[in-house]
């Protein structure tokens, strides 16, 4: 009987294993702020980003300018000056534009 229980785990734990890495990476709203180290626009990728290094072509522009501004803000929402990244977040401030106003 212990025997099949094991047995039972451990073929639970094989099945569960591929669906854990076929899982998407999270997108949109949920993405995280460690995917602001991927290429934004025309700049190069800034560092490690994590989960995200696989992903960082497949997002787009807007998804890892959102991963910045998360990335500048504490979590009582106060926002950051990007000065040290200034560049990369005029490019996203202007990506903004052009997806939400349409300019």
């Amino acid at each position: 009987m212990k025997s099949l229980n094991l047995c039972s785990l451990t073929l639970a734990a094989a099945l569960a294993a591929p669906l854990a890495h076929a899982l998407p990476v999270p997108r949109a709203d949920d993405i995280d702020y460690m995917a602001s180290a991927c290429n934004i626009g025309p700049f190069e990728q800034t560092g490690k980003a994590g989960q995200y290094n696989p992903y960082c072509t497949q997002l787009t522009d807007a998804e890892k300018c959102l991963a910045l501004v998360k990335s500048l803000m504490t979590d009582d929402g106060v926002l950051h000056s990007a000065k040290h990244d200034s560049d990369r977040a005029s490019y996203c401030l202007d990506e903004f534009r052009r997806n939400l106003l349409g300019n």
